[in-house]
């Protein structure tokens, strides 16, 4: 067996305090393997990367006091990667993709991941990723180099169907040429697949041949200028049609791909679970599963039976099958960890079983990208803990070890939406989100609020995420930005409350009261804004931080105008307040048998009017 001598940089031995032990890191075909006493020690790996996790597995051991080491481990699936959203507004910088890299090196990822959809340049398509913070060849050349050098693969991840409407927004002939409805492309038209082909040339520039090609959630596939220029097509012909095209041009440039596969059962009909497919699908459906793995994501299920269930009917299209999870970062300011670490034993426990060979962990931005790419890296190692050792036991000391902040401590980066009225348990439950966006005197969500209790919750959990913001780690700038975001929270959970009770009892002094609230509140919410521009701009390109400041300019605007109101009414200028008269209704009916709930979109949340008018 071939023996391949691996030497580390410097830097990371350093952050892990293993600069003073003696090192012999091999790649030898085996599994993880850390072995040795008294400061000499020997690491021995199936596969580069993973030598990085043996580097961390050695200095949680010596941080416990163990000086006699032996750890051996196996990665459950061949391939454990982690995918970034750089679709949503939000892309992440090349230095900040460098330093994630190495984070998940070190936790014994395989590959990393980058969503682009139109956010890297193609020479011939000026609009594709225009003012959008696209990346460059040389950025993506980089990132992917980086990943190279801890043994890891570099995967893009882009959208050859649906998902690009923020390329196809741009009202000209060239761009709309190619739009079918929605952020549909056109299935069938030849400039179409000559996009295509630029988006595998320009990534044929780097080393990687593995991609991602999307074709997820085009609900209205054939429903749009394809009805009108072919008339009804079968739709689940039409997706194997424009994938085998896709496919094609693939192959011409060395491509293997992976898609996202809900489409297929969107579009096929099932009876008792059974997919109908008819002869013709079958056949393209035959010679195409060989050509395209399907990943099947899912990161809602609470039990490891309802993964089964779903790995089951998607063996009825193919034994081609990988497994996407979800680090919940994509409702709001506030990430969910608690709910990712309480649905990953029972996804990978599913998958283990169905025969998966690649998982990938997916940190989407949905709605603005506004969560720190930084803020799940508990789901991250927890991940990583089940993929090598069955379970999740011990991530917490790994976890320290390798950013010197305690796993309960980061935790608390969950706070915002935990408050007292979300019970747990529940996925999509973002009350850190509504309560800052809701407007003051058209308070849309505050039905779904616990207001007293909310309150002192958030003014509690703020002087917590403060002391943690005052440690010696390098996540401290994440702290002190939820800690500025609850105390806001702490506000406005009751404020709209307090003003409508105040109002309808006619009692002015709480009136006046809150009037000097609402001055506080401006205060905290410019102090979050420049706090939270700070945290942006160390992580990520500057493009997409306009939507925050839109956001947050609005919601200051929304506060001037309710002090306006109030004052006018004070001192008699209007008789009433319009807003006030308004009897409240639930914003949604989604749990019944909670005070919480989602709403995860900007403008549903701070507005009943129209912004988007024509």
């Amino acid at each position: 067996m071939t023996i391949i001598k691996q030497e580390l940089p410097v830097h990371l031995l350093e952050r892990l305090g293993l600069q003073d032990v003696t090192l012999d890191c091999q790649v030898s075909g085996k599994v993880i393997l850390v072995l040795g006493s008294d400061g000499h020690y020997t690491i021995c790996a199936e596969k580069e990367h993973q030598l990085y996790r043996g580097l961390l597995l050695l200095a949680t051991a010596l941080r416990e006091g163990q000086t006699t080491v032996a750890i051996t481990e196996k990665a459950a699936y061949p391939d454990f990667g982690y995918m970034v959203d750089c679709g949503r507004n939000c892309v992440i910088s090349v230095d900040s993709s460098k330093q994630l890299i190495e984070d998940i090196a070190l936790m014994g990822y395989s590959n990393y991941q980058l969503y682009l959809e139109d956010t890297f340049e193609l020479e011939n398509q000026p609009y594709f990723g225009y003012f959008r913070g696209r990346y460059t060849t040389e950025e993506l050349q980089d990132i992917e180099a980086c990943a190279n050098s801890y043994g890891m693969d570099f995967i893009p991840c882009i959208q050859t169907l649906a998902h690009l409407s923020a390329f196809v927004r741009w009202q000209v002939k060239e761009v709309q040429d190619l739009r079918d409805v929605d952020d549909i492309l056109l299935v069938g038209s030849e400039p179409v697949y000559d996009l295509i082909d630029q988006m595998f040339c320009t990534l044929s520039q780097l080393k990687t041949r593995r991609i991602n090609i999307g074709m997820d959630e085009a609900f209205m596939l054939g429903l749009g200028r394809y009805l009108t220029e072919n008339g009804y097509q079968k739709r689940s012909l039409i997706m194997c049609q424009h994938l085998e095209r896709v496919l094609d041009i693939a192959d011409r440039y060395g491509f293997t791909c992976s898609m996202w596969s809900d489409m297929f059962f969107h579009l096929l009909d099932a009876k008792d679970d059974t997919l109908q497919i008819d002869q013709e699908v079958r056949t393209y459906l035959n010679r195409l599963k060989e050509r395209v793995q399907l990943i099947y994501w899912d990161y809602y299920q609470l039990t490891e039976e309802r993964y089964t269930k779903s790995f089951e009917r998607h063996k009825q299209l193919t034994d081609n099958i990988a497994f996407a999870g979800g680090a919940w970062k994509w409702i709001g300011y506030a990430p969910d960890n608690r709910f990712s670490l309480q649905i990953a034993p029972e996804a990978h426990h599913a998958a283990k079983k169905a025969g998966v060979e690649q998982v990938t962990i997916t940190g989407w931005g949905d709605n603005g990208g506004e969560c720190s790419q930084f803020s799940v890296l508990a789901t991250l190692q927890a991940w990583a803990q089940l993929v090598y050792q069955d379970s999740t036991t011990g991530w917490e000391k790994v976890f320290e070890t390798l950013f010197g902040l305690s796993a309960t401590d980061f935790l608390a980066i969950d706070s915002a939406n935990h408050p007292p009225s979300n019970p747990g348990q529940l996925n999509g439950m973002n009350p850190g989100r509504y309560i800052l966006y809701q407007d003051i005197l058209c308070p849309l969500l505050d039905l779904h609020i616990a207001h007293e209790e909310d309150s002192q919750y958030y003014a509690q959990v703020a002087e917590h995420l403060a002391e943690i913001a005052t440690g010696e780690h390098r996540l401290a700038y994440l702290f002190t930005t939820q800690e500025k975001l609850c105390r806001i929270l702490a506000v406005k959970a009751r404020l709209s409350n307090d003003i409508r009770h105040a109002y309808r009892i006619k009692d002015t002094n709480a009136l006046q009261n809150c009037l000097d609230t609402l001055d506080t509140l401006a205060d905290l919410v410019h102090e979050f804004h420049v706090t939270y521009s700070r945290q942006w701009l160390i992580e990520n390109k500057v493009f997409g931080l306009d939507t925050i400041d839109i956001r947050l300019g609005g919601l200051l605007a929304r506060i001037q105008r309710a002090h306006e109101r109030l004052t006018a009414y004070l001192l008699g200028h209007v008789k009433r307040i319009d807003e006030l008269e308004v009897d409240l209704l639930p914003h949604n009916d989604f749990y019944r048998d909670h005070i919480a709930t989602t709403a995860n979109q900007w403008h549903l949340m701070a507005t009943a009017s129209t912004i988007y008018t024509t």
